[in-house]
């Protein structure tokens, strides 16, 4: 039998055991033999004894259970994995000199005493064979390295060798440089195409906040691509309009990747025009791209805020105090003293006139002017001016209905007498009830009771109502907060007064409720219609085929701060398709992801960003992906990206015109992983059924000799 090195029995008892059981076999035998009737020849009684042992042996050994192990050396040798790259980039401009020259490699690979296993690779993995070349098409649209890598991960311990025929052009997946460093095995790669590097820095995106606050700062991170300008140093600029406002020194990395932070802030308001350029280098392709613009809008940090009350109150003491403590607050005060006489001497029209944001305190009182109502009504309903209302003491119910059109709100049957309540949250998500609480909304369950009048309130329609009364713990379907947004007008009402007492009650326990509940209550007043909660936009509008799609969101809660724990999905749409894409969080209210299509055309999107199961805001967009094909943008082959692969696994790099000496690196290394195998089989004599039958042949035998010699 060829490679075969051992054969050998093997028994369920020891040989002595064996051995004692056929001397008794044979003594027996011999015994039962010794005397026959009638009495025959020596020569048959010896073959009568034969056959008995025979018997007797072959039925014991049964017992015994004996296998025959028979033991061969087999050469376990390894495959060695030729992946060729099938994408269009490959053979741009050269179609039937690199195929053939390809196919020529290949023969020669598959023709030595290797043991190569072919796959082509672009959009994906497919195992070939040397007789079906002329089948590789060289039309796939991508070319991912990384699924290159998941399948020789797959049978790394029967692979002596890769080998990748490639132009090292990546579009589509990650480098796996440094997996295959880590996976151990030799890398040969075999550059196609044109070696004439372009040379280029380019700045590809940069990621900000949409929206901030004047002096408040923010972070602007940049990201950069270089090609052929390793550990080279370069000067990134970020300005304000013409005003530079920093300058970083980067050294250039070999992955062709960089990025950089800036801490930027406005210090002016409105929308601002930035730039981040990167310093040139020498015999760059295009300086187009070393530059890019961006606009960010500059929310104002020092909002005017005025404050008009009917008449001094507790109420509007504790109020002014916390805003005017507010360092992004400009706060003025129209204050009734008596009729027709306010605190101060400023123009009441200059006044209203400049200020963002209106808080009207037990306004208008008995005794306030009917001009100065209609100014403040005219401001409300003309002007869009947001206002906070607070019905604290004094307020005026029969003048308050000239402001009526603008409320938020409808009362009937005011009476002078006052009920006890407390408020009950019903918008547990909205930035206004925001504290430094453990439990935030607990705290504000917890507050003590504030008066409100014995009218009746509804909520008008449209408006929303953020909390309603409760009276002795039981939750009254009553407005006691209410907000509104209509059209450019936003407005914000408290229908109680004493609400001082919610900010002395938790004095001694450094809660931060009353203050938190004022400033972002006026911070969500100052925004205007333009201002979305949510935001999201692709990287363009038109990509080329095969290419990422980028998309970048942000999301912000009611006054405008980022939330970083929203959950936004998109969904894409192309004819009757549906595709469904979840973007993550970057930090900083910002969410990113990218969407990979191989089919052109039209595509549009919609997206939805939601927090604590409640939706934030809702987008939608389109791009386009054109006929032109990313495989063709760059057709340079990508010689660093192939010499890193090969150099940082004991391989080697070859030009696909000069390939001496890989295929006997190639067959040294499937000789150096060949390993001898043993391997064993083994023949359960007792089970095999002619053993049965030669039993029963020699018995029968038996049987025959002795009727034939008339023995008992």
């Amino acid at each position: 039998m060829p490679n075969l090195h051992n054969i050998s029995i093997s028994i369920s008892v020891s040989p002595t055991a064996i051995i004692l059981g056929l001397l008794l076999i044979v003594l027996f035998t011999f015994f039962i033999y010794k005397y026959t009737l009638p009495k025959v020849s020596k020569s048959l009684t010896f073959l009568l004894i034969f056959l008995r042992s025979m018997i007797l042996l072959l039925i014991l050994l049964l017992l015994f259970e004996p296998a025959v192990i028979l033991k061969k050396k087999l050469l376990e040798e390894p495959n060695s994995l030729i992946f060729i790259d099938n994408s269009e980039s490959v053979v741009f401009k050269d179609l039937l000199k690199r195929k053939t020259s390809i196919e020529n490699l290949i023969h020669k690979i598959s023709s030595a005493d290797i043991n190569p296993l072919l796959f082509s690779f672009g959009s994906s993995v497919k195992k070939i064979s040397s007789d079906s070349l002329n089948k590789l098409d060289f039309h796939d649209l991508t070319t991912d390295l990384s699924q290159i890598y998941d399948k020789v991960e797959q049978s790394k311990d029967k692979v002596s060798s890769v080998t990748i025929i490639s132009d090292g052009i990546i579009t589509k997946g990650e480098d796996p440089s440094v997996k295959f460093e880590k996976l151990g095995i030799p890398v040969f790669t075999v550059g196609v195409g044109d070696t004439n590097k372009v040379k280029d820095i380019a700045i590809s995106k940069v990621l900000f906040n949409r929206y901030i606050y004047a002096n408040r700062p923010t972070k602007i991170k940049v990201f950069l691509t270089n090609s052929g300008y390793w550990e080279k140093n370069v000067v990134i600029t970020l300005k304000d309009n013409s005003s530079i406002v920093a300058r970083k020194t980067l050294k250039l990395n070999s992955n062709n990747f960089n990025s950089i932070i800036f801490d930027y802030t406005s210090k002016i308001s409105g929308d601002r025009k930035l730039s981040v350029s990167v310093s040139k280098l020498k015999s760059e392709e295009s300086y187009q791209n070393n530059r890019k613009v961006f606009y960010l809008n500059i929310l104002k940090s020092k909002l005017k805020i005025l404050i008009i009350s009917g008449s001094p109150s507790e109420d509007l003491a504790f109020i002014e105090n916390t805003l005017k403590n507010k360092k992004e607050f400009e706060v003025n005060s129209l204050i009734q003293i008596s009729k027709n006489k306010f605190a101060g001497r400023q123009n009441k029209t200059r006044l209203i006139d400049s200020a963002d944001v209106l808080i009207l305190v037990g306004f208008p009182a008995k005794n306030t002017p009917y001009d100065l109502i209609n100014k403040i009504s005219d401001a409300i309903g003309k002007k869009h001016k947001p206002y906070f209302i607070s019905l604290a003491s004094g307020t005026d119910y029969n003048k308050l209905r000239i402001l009526n059109d603008y409320l938020n709100f409808n009362y009937t049957r005011i009476l002078k007498r006052y009920k006890n309540v407390q408020p009950s949250i019903l918008d547990n998500n909205n930035p206004v009830f925001k504290n430094n609480a453990v439990n935030p909304i607990g705290q504000w369950n917890s507050l003590p009771p504030v008066k409100m009048t014995n009218a009746n309130f509804t909520a008008k329609v449209g408006s929303k109502i953020l909390a309603e009364i409760r009276i002795n713990n039981i939750s009254m379907s009553k407005p006691l907060i209410i907000s509104q947004i209509v059209g450019n007008s936003r407005s914000f009402s408290l229908l109680a007064k004493d609400i001082w007492k919610w900010k002395l009650q938790l004095a001694n326990k450094n809660s931060n409720l009353f203050d938190n509940f004022l400033s972002n209550a006026v911070k969500w007043l100052s925004l205007n219609s333009k201002q979305k909660q949510f935001n999201i936009k692709t990287s363009r509008r038109f990509y080329t085929l095969g290419e990422k799609i980028s998309f970048l969101a942000e999301v912000y809660d009611a006054t405008l701060s980022p939330i970083e724990n929203a959950s936004v999905d998109v969904t894409i749409f192309r004819n009757y398709e549906k595709y469904n894409l979840q973007l993550n969080s970057i930090g900083n209210g910002l969410y990113e992801s990218t969407f990979e299509a191989n089919l052109p055309g039209d595509y549009t999107y919609k997206a939805k960003a939601v927090v604590n199961n409640k939706q934030i805001g809702k987008a939608q967009g389109s791009f386009n992906i054109g006929e032109v094909n990313i495989e063709l943008v760059n057709t340079k082959m990508n010689k660093e990206l192939l010499s890193l692969l090969s150099s940082g696994t004991n391989g080697r790099f070859y030009l696909l015109k000069n390939t001496n000496g890989i295929i006997k690196k190639l067959i040294a290394l499937k000789n150096i992983n060949t390993k001898e195998k043993v391997v064993s089989s083994e023949i359960k004599l007792w089970t095999k059924s002619w053993i049965l039958y030669g039993i029963i042949f020699l018995f029968a035998v038996e049987w025959l000799i002795r009727k034939r010699n008339s023995m008992l």
